[in-house]
């Protein structure tokens, strides 16, 4: 109520708002008048010329819009039918139609909205205001004479907003990119054409001093890896021909002799004989030779080159990084730097030759070495260079080394990650639609899910092994077992992806843009900024996000993406939480009698609600639609829902259409059709098991998020899961145990649909058979209170079926499963329903004795006693103080 009072008088005193949108800027409002009064004299039109500016006013139905280079609606244009319209006011309306082409040709050669900003658009319209002032003075005249009011009423704002959409359309993308755009991110696909034709042309990094260091370098590395190698193979050979020098063979020497007493005596001697072989001896001279060859004098002579390769590098980069860091003046401490102005011409220099440094490090990262030191230190002294680049970067230098990381080889989150910085100081004072920290970090995220443009060029020399069977004797397959569609293995991987998106400061951006300040670790929402106008530009602002990570999930649409998609989305479903909280808190907390613009905003809102959707929806292979399940339905308009309800059960090919903003259908009406029904089924059907239930989870949370009022479109989406899980043969054995599990939330909180329920199983109680025991046994039936109609349908199962019938169990399932229990001081189910049910039961038991064990149990359960009704008249009692026996119905026997 503080906040009510608190609204700037100066809106009191006009009855009309001005919304003004120049550039990207705008401020809304409308002329409050009745609904009679359709169609405006053609004099309200007016030009108003300030300067080489010129701005066009035009009192629409609903609302006063200034507009600056804008195309004007059709709606507008053309009068409503329902109007009587005098022939000197059509021909006034020509009139002011021609005008206002001239106006806009006009504007289009002369505006500059680049020089303008808010406040001075504010300053600058004064006399717009005037104009104003006199279109009210009008209209109250106006309406003086037809016997209306005058003053318009103070709204308070509700969840509830009824309107008539039809006379408000979306805005177009034209008209969005004037509450919010983004200059760096319309350069984007000119800075990655020249980035890629300059640095595939490859002449200026050769040509570079660096690169023939580090091509002398490597040869060198790869003559000691060559060299170590050889002399590991002339030691093999050494220990073989080792083995070979000397052979042992066994020699035995036989002796026989007589002894005195005359008998013969035989003795044998076995030994060993090595035998000295000179052939041997010379091949390993030779050996050894060579080995002393290898490591005396190519060992060392490979050695001592490399290092002083290497020392030249490292004095090459350090009188770089000196040379920078004298002409820009930073420290190590400095922070890293977002800078808009150009450096001057001598900074400049020394930039430029770091830039293509970095791009001659880049190179060596893309090329197939194999020498892991050689690495390390390349990726060492690219990270110092690096390191300098980014506390003297702008904008273009920061997309320079993002555009090289997405080019690397695979595994860049390990070691390049870190050279993805976005500064994001902290700006409570302007707004943050103007900030263009935000505005770079929302095209660093666009040009991190962008398709990469020529990537297997730079990587060419990787790409041969793809062509070699012997290099890559691996098939990658996804998790269905089909072979993947890249499986050379150059794919970026999703740690990578990760890696780099979690660079992004995206909870802090939306802090900025939600006007949530962060004190001691706790978030507070600052409501005094928080405008109609504020909120027209969120979402502005995150339809531009919403077409960046649609974007994202079409090139990342491979099953080997499946978490980074399922980021993704899940932060499509936090922008759509962040924009309905914001829309929520104003309704619920801001008092304007400006309705025009609320139903602006519920346009605007409805429009991007149906693009998330479609968003989501468009990704379901990755695991999407868990996250349609989620998303925020209870502020969005009727329409709006029956038309996300519609086409969710709707073929694909015709979601484009259905979900276009500008489509007017009412889809209420068509969702029972039976084609559309009988498509649905083939559609279900088709889907994984997961798929399925998400499915039918979101039509369960679509209506479990809505109010009372949204009744019929509660009990649809209720009768829709019976239908999808019960009745229907094609989905009933699939969709069955979802259906009883998300049937059993939607009656927790809305027990009177346990009526509707009632009344759908009775008349289909052939085609669910078994299936409704099934059903009931979950619904928690104990919070129904049911009334006369449901006790008749009841009646009707117990009377009409058998005793084995379906219908028969069902009626008797219902009657043991309810509440018959006293309620704090009263029955929980009124008195004469106890009565009602134990009538009936007494009844089928006279013409069916065989129910008299399940009546006896009945009967038991049921408040009879004349008691249980709630006896206040206690003059009745004859015997006052046997109250209390006669409450409890005992008798004394």
């Amino acid at each position: 109520m503080e906040q009510c009072m608190e609204r700037p008088k100066q809106k009191q005193k006009k009855k009309k708002r001005e919304k003004i949108a120049v550039g990207d800027e705008s401020v809304s409002s409308s002329v409050e008048k009745n609904d009679s009064l359709v169609e405006e004299p053609a004099e309200v039109k007016q030009e108003i010329k300030d300067g080489n500016s010129v701005e066009e006013i035009t009192i629409h139905e609903d609302e006063t819009v200034i507009t600056k280079n804008a195309e004007p609606l059709e709606e507008d244009k053309q009068p409503c039918k329902e109007a009587e319209t005098p022939k000197e006011q059509t021909s006034n309306d020509d009139t002011s139609m021609k005008a206002e082409n001239n106006v806009i040709k006009e504007i289009a050669e002369n505006e500059q909205p680049e020089s303008l900003t808010f406040d001075k658009i504010i300053m600058k319209n004064k006399q717009i205001m005037k104009t104003v002032e006199q279109i009210s003075q009008f209209y109250d005249e106006y309406n003086l004479k037809q016997g209306l009011k005058t003053e318009p009423p103070l709204i308070k704002c509700t969840n509830e907003i009824r309107f008539k959409p039809e006379k408000i359309r979306p805005y177009t993308e034209a008209q969005l990119l004037s509450l919010y755009s983004n200059s760096e991110m319309e350069t984007l696909q000119q800075f990655l054409f020249g980035f890629v034709e300059f640095e595939l042309k490859g002449a200026h990094i050769k040509q570079h001093l660096l690169y023939d260091l580090l091509e002398q370098y490597l040869q060198n590395k790869n003559k000691i890896t060559a060299n170590n190698l050889e002399m590991e193979q002339t030691r093999q050979e050494y220990f073989e021909i080792q083995n070979q020098l000397w052979s042992l063979h066994s020699s035995v020497v036989k002796e026989q002799g007589e002894c005195q007493d005359g008998n013969i005596v035989q003795a044998t001697h076995t030994y060993n004989k090595a035998t000295f072989h000179r052939s041997s001896f010379q091949a390993m001279n030779t050996v050894l030779n060579k080995i002393r060859q290898l490591s005396n004098e190519f060992h060392v002579l490979y050695s001592y080159s490399a290092s002083i390769n290497k020392l030249q590098i490292e004095l090459f980069i350090q009188n770089l990084c000196n040379n920078c860091v004298n002409a820009t003046n930073i420290s190590k401490n400095s922070p890293v730097t977002l800078n808009l102005s150009d450096n001057p011409q001598d900074v400049q220099v020394h930039l430029q030759e770091l830039k293509i440094c970095i791009s001659v490090l880049f190179q060596f990262q893309r090329r197939l070495i194999r020498d892991v030191d050689f690495i390390k230190e390349t990726r060492g002294w690219l990270q110092d260079l690096v390191a300098i680049l980014l506390r003297v970067a702008n904008y273009q230098d920061h997309l320079f080394l993002l555009s090289h990381i997405l080019r690397c080889p695979p595994g860049i989150g390990t070691w390049a990650s870190a050279f993805v910085q976005t500064p994001l100081p902290p700006n409570e004072n302007d707004s943050p639609f103007s900030s263009f920290e935000i505005n770079h970090i929302m095209t660093i995220l666009a040009l991190l899910l962008l398709p990469i443009e020529k990537r297997d060029q730079f990587l060419e020399e990787l790409m041969q092994l793809k062509d070699n069977p012997m290099e890559t004797p691996w098939v990658m397959v996804d998790s269905d077992g089909e072979e993947d569609e890249e499986s050379s293995g150059l794919s970026l991987r999703e740690n990578d992806l990760v890696s780099l998106f979690n660079q992004l400061p995206i909870d802090d951006v939306f802090r900025m843009l939600l006007k949530v300040q962060r004190k001691d670790g706790q978030d507070y929402l600052d409501g005094s900024q928080i405008t109609e106008h504020h909120i027209l530009r969120l979402l502005a602002f995150s339809t531009m996000i919403l077409r960046i990570l649609q974007n994202g999930l079409q090139t990342y649409a491979q099953n080997r993406y499946n978490q980074f998609a399922k980021r993704l989305c899940r932060m499509v479903r936090h922008i759509v939480q962040y924009a309905t909280d914001l829309w929520d808190y104003f309704k619920n907390t801001q008092c304007i009698n400006d309705t025009a613009m609320l139903e602006r905003i519920q346009v605007e809102y409805d429009a991007f609600f149906l693009r998330a959707i479609y968003c989501l929806y468009n990704s379901k292979k990755m695991g999407a639609w868990q996250f349609l399940a989620v998303v925020p339905y209870n502020l969005i308009s009727r329409r709006c829902l029956w038309k996300i309800f519609y086409f969710l059960h709707d073929p694909d090919s015709s979601v484009k259409t259905i979900l276009d903003p500008t489509d007017r259908t009412d889809y209420s009406e068509k969702l029972w059709d039976m084609n559309v029904r009988n498509q649905f089924e083939e559609k279900l059907n088709s889907l994984e098991d997961s798929e399925s239930y998400y499915l039918l989870n979101t039509f369960a949370n679509m209506a479990l998020l809505r109010k009372s009022d949204d009744m019929d479109f509660i009990e649809a989406a209720t009768q829709d899961l019976l239908q999808i899980g019960f009745i229907s043969e094609a989905t009933q054995e699939n969709c069955y145990k979802n259906a009883r599990i998300l049937l059993t939330h939607i009656t927790s909180r809305y027990s009177s649909l346990f009526s509707y329920i009632l009344r759908i199983v009775e008349m289909n109680i052939d085609k669910i058979g078994s299936l409704s025991l099934y059903l009931y046994e979950e619904l928690p039936i104990s919070i129904w209170k049911p009334d006369d109609s449901d006790i008749m349908i009841i009646t009707k199962l117990l009377k009409s079926s058998p005793i084995n019938h379906n219908g028969s169990k069902l009626a008797r399932m219902i009657i043991s499963r309810l509440n018959w229990d006293l309620a704090g001081e009263s029955l929980f189910i009124p008195y004469t329903y106890h009565c009602k049910i134990a009538l009936l039961v007494a009844e089928i038991v006279q013409e069916e004795p065989a129910y008299s064990q399940w009546a006896w149990q009945t009967l038991f359960r049921l408040r009879l006693h004349y008691t249980d009704k709630g006896l206040t008249d206690f003059g009745k009692i004859f015997e006052p103080e046997r109250y209390d026996v006669l409450r409890r119905g005992e008798r004394n026997l």
